[in-house]
């Protein structure tokens, strides 16, 4: 079909490509004793963009999303296909970015039209643009459909900061969490902040911030110690923002 492919079924005559995570043997069954492995699929949080080259050939990639470690090499890709071949893909043959990436282009038929597939989420100020990097040529992601006449190779993938049109405390990711956790939070104004975390008796743990910050989004990572460097407990914490007159408080987990 001119590049590569997923696929949930094997047919005889055709190639693939299978990564394992260890030592082992491929056992291939017969359909009467076959079984169907249910596995989560990982990237159903995740933004996508579908390339979709002159030929009417397609690929998606996916971004903004966390992968637990035992899932990450399911989502890695097989080496370049033959040139001539359409592939689109994250640079260190990943089909998926946590956040911002390279994307290697190989393609031979144009116009590229790519689509961006948003997830709806609370935080809403969030613009994802795609960097020309010969030209600089900027391409903001929207519901209409990017096209690109000229060959390329790659591109540049990055979150563009919005100013936060209100006050916002977001739940820690991960969480349960073990051993660090990042906790993000937005502003809509210059503000002094403090962020802080407490044990369930009120006593605290670790101030994470107090500083005077610009508006903007904010990210920061706590590593379940206490403000002496002592590995804090199992059990659940409570971390507070104060912001101006903006006050949010949540809860986390820390497991060991």
């Amino acid at each position: 079909t001119g590049g590569y492919e997923s696929t949930e079924t094997l047919v005889p005559g055709f190639g693939y490509w299978v990564r394992s995570l260890g030592e082992g043997m491929v056992s291939i069954p017969g359909r009467s004793s076959g079984k169907i492995i249910s596995m989560k699929n990982q990237m159903q949080n995740a933004h996508s963009l579908i390339f979709t080259n002159g030929s009417g050939f397609s690929s998606t990639l996916y971004f903004d999303v966390s992968v637990p470690n035992k899932d990450v090499f399911r989502y890695s890709l097989p080496p370049l296909p033959p040139e001539g071949s359409f592939d689109v893909r994250f640079k260190g043959d990943w089909k998926y970015a946590e956040m911002n990436g390279e994307i290697l282009i190989r393609n031979t038929q144009y116009p590229l039209y790519i689509n961006f597939d948003k997830i709806i989420e609370g935080n809403s100020h969030d613009s994802w643009i795609l960097i020309h990097p010969q030209t600089g040529e900027e391409f903001v992601l929207s519901d209409s459909p990017i096209k690109i006449e000229s060959p390329i190779e790659s591109l540049l993938l990055t979150k563009q900061e919005m100013i936060p049109g209100e006050y916002s405390l977001h739940q820690n990711y991960p969480n349960p969490f073990n051993p660090v956790t990042s906790i993000q939070y937005e502003i809509p104004s210059i503000s002094n902040v403090r962020l802080t975390v407490y044990d369930l008796i009120g006593r605290k743990i670790a101030e994470l911030v107090n500083e005077t910050k610009m508006a903007g989004t904010y990210s920061i990572v706590w590593n379940g110690k206490s403000n002496d460097g002592a590995v804090v407990a199992n059990g659940v914490y409570f971390y507070s923002i104060e912001a101006g007159e903006f006050q949010s408080v949540k809860k986390m987990i820390f497991m060991k």
